[in-house]
C-alpha cells in the first residue's frame, strides 16, 4: 500500500533583536522523515532572500540536516538540501547554525499551523506571543 505522506514545516524570520518579521507554515506532501526540516530551510532562505536580507544568521534543531548543509562533500544528498546550498552560495553571508529543540519551539509551532497549504504570517500569533517576547529576550525554558 502506497499512502501519501504529509507533512508540515515552519519558520520564522527575525531582526537581530529578535522580532519578528515575518513567519511561514506549508503542508508537504509525500514527505520523507528529513524532507520537513529540509523544506523548512529552503523556504526560510527563499523568503529572507526575496525579503532583501543579505546577513543572517540561519538557525535549525535538525543537527543531521545542518550537517549536510555543510559538507560539501557529500554527494548523495537530496534535491532539496541541493537547493538550500544553491541559495546559501548566492551573494550574501549566511551564518548556519545548531540550536536546541528548546530554542526552535516557534518554528514547530508553526509547523503544526501548516495543515492545509502555505501561510505567511506577517505577525506573531497571539498563540506564540509570550514565547516570542521571551526568546528575543533570550530566555529558553525547556520544553514539557
Amino acid at each position: 500500500m502506497n499512502k501519501e505522506r504529509l507533512g508540515r514545516c515552519g519558520g520564522v524570520v527575525r531582526d537581530c533583536l529578535g522580532n519578528w518579521i515575518v513567519g511561514f507554515a506549508k503542508m508537504i506532501s509525500d514527505c520523507q522523515a528529513n524532507s520537513a526540516e529540509e523544506w523548512a530551510i529552503v523556504e526560510g532562505l527563499q523568503t529572507v532572500w526575496d525579503l532583501g536580507f543579505r546577513k543572517i544568521i540561519l538557525e535549525s534543531d535538525a543537527d543531521y540536516t545542518v550537517n549536510l548543509l555543510l559538507d560539501n562533500d557529500c554527494v548523495s544528498c537530496s534535491n532539496l538540501i541541493l537547493r538550500a546550498r544553491e541559495l546559501l552560495s548566492l551573494n550574501w553571508q549566511v551564518d548556519v547554525r545548531s540550536i536546541s529543540r528548546d530554542a526552535n519551539r516557534i518554528a514547530d509551532a508553526l509547523a503544526k499551523k501548516g495543515i492545509s497549504d502555505s501561510v505567511i504570517l506577517n505577525e506573531c500569533p497571539s498563540s506564540l506571543r509570550n514565547w516570542c517576547i521571551q526568546e528575543s529576550l533570550g530566555l529558553i525554558f525547556p520544553l514539557v
